[in-house]
């Protein structure tokens, strides 16, 4: 968790690389966000 957050209500994971089926779906291109920060970060 980048922020800090421990309200699983608002954490959602993210993907770092955008989804591309099997060859992206790792832990290892994830994150856990706050939602209103995984907004911004999908944004850009």
């Amino acid at each position: 968790m980048i922020t800090g957050e421990t309200v699983e209500q608002i954490i959602e994971a993210a993907y770092n690389k955008a989804y591309d089926g099997n060859k992206t779906n790792h832990v290892t291109n994830g994150l856990l966000l706050r939602v209103d920060i995984h907004q911004l970060f999908d944004r850009g």
